[in-house]
């Protein structure tokens, strides 16, 4: 099943991680110069130079931050295999998802936004431990979205002791999930 996990991936600029190592798989909406994907990009290199795990990327789209990424740890653009395979984002979540399952050691995941819905469904689906890291403030979300989010995600990473107690209050979302990721 590691050839079906590989097989999704681009290695352009950066060799595969033994896989005896577990896999931490980061998860981001795009490749856009913006706050969200330049943070996962520095934790992705944090955790390359740390040689202690098999770093991978999934963006949901492209944009001028894909070869950063790409130097850095190997990348998937789902978009891309979207269009190839003639699925939607939701059945390529699903995809990636059970082939990640399937990985000894499989390690976590960590979706750094709220944007991709159909990915902690598919991730919460396949049994897999997911970190959702929101960069978002309270108000952005519904009702349903934070329900999907608290029940798919182990923790729940938020920036500020503000934004833990808006969480923790407006969403009931029990106050030991939140973790503050500065």
């Amino acid at each position: 099943m590691t050839a079906d996990f590989d097989a999704l991936f681009n290695f352009t600029g950066v060799t595969a991680a033994s896989h005896r190592r577990p896999c931490i798989l980061l998860v981001s909406h795009e490749a856009s110069r913006t706050g969200a994907p330049y943070a996962l990009l520095y934790l992705a290199d944090a955790l390359q130079k740390l040689d202690r795990f098999d770093v991978r990327i999934v963006t949901q789209f492209g944009g001028p931050l894909v070869d950063d990424f790409a130097r850095v740890a190997p990348l998937c653009v789902a978009a891309e295999h979207c269009g190839r395979l003639g699925i939607g984002s939701a059945d390529f979540a699903a995809i990636v998802a059970t082939r990640f399952a399937s990985l000894q050691p499989r390690g976590l995941v960590l979706c750094n936004t709220v944007a991709l819905p159909e990915y902690n469904d598919a991730f919460m689906r396949a049994g897999v431990d997911l970190l959702t890291w929101i960069h978002e403030l309270p108000a952005f979300f519904d009702a349903p979205a934070m329900e999907l989010i608290t029940h798919s995600s182990k923790h729940i990473g938020v920036y500020s002791e503000w934004n833990r107690a808006h969480f923790t209050g407006r969403y009931q979302i029990p106050a030991d999930k939140l973790v503050i990721v500065p």
